[in-house]
Formats: C-alpha cells, sequence, structure tokens
C-alpha cells in the first residue's frame, strides 16, 4: 500500500477489517505512545483498541492471527511483553471506567 502517511498523532488508516476476537471495526493503527513514528508495515503487532485482543498486520494492513511461531517468538521478548501487557491493562482499564 503505497498511500500510508504519518497523521497528527501517528495515526495511518488502513483498510478496512475486524478484530479477530471481537469484530470490532478497525481502519487506522497508532503507535502506543502518540508519538510520531514509521507508518505500519507488515509484521508489526497490533492491539485491538476495543477487546486487547494482540494481533499481526499483513501486508495489505489488515490483522491476521500470528504462527505458532510468531508467538513463541513473540513471548520470548520480556521487553516486548512487558509493553504488550502494559497496553491491554490499559485497554480494559478504560473499557471498565466506560461502562
Amino acid at each position: 500500500m503505497n498511500d500510508k502517511k504519518i497523521e497528527p498523532g501517528a495515526t495511518t488508516r488502513t483498510p478496512l477489517n475486524n478484530c479477530l476476537d471481537c469484530g470490532c471495526k478497525i481502519s487506522a493503527a497508532s503507535t502506543p505512545d502518540g508519538r510520531a513514528g514509521p507508518p505500519p508495515t507488515e509484521g508489526d503487532l497490533t492491539v485491538c483498541i476495543k477487546c486487547g485482543a494482540v494481533m499481526m498486520l499483513d501486508r495489505d494492513l489488515k490483522v491476521r492471527g500470528m504462527t505458532d511461531a510468531e508467538i513463541e517468538e513473540l513471548t520470548s521478548n520480556r521487553a516486548t511483553m512487558d509493553e504488550l501487557a502494559r497496553m491491554v491493562r490499559c485497554i480494559h482499564l478504560i473499557r471498565h471506567r466506560a461502562n
């Protein structure tokens, strides 16, 4: 996809697709801290803003499940796992406060 660009708030529009766990519509990807960064690419992790499901982006920037090998590699990286856990906790806290 050649029309990717960084927008204010480090958000990049992606093709419309759905979370693999909760079905939430997904049409953008953002950096976890809101700072400008490179646009998302194939193989990047993404977290559903509604349910906290961790998925991976494919070449078209649509979400996909991870392979067993990708999960094994991910879970062996302590720093990445800590960051994912922090993001998922924040999502669940926000969702809890909204109810």
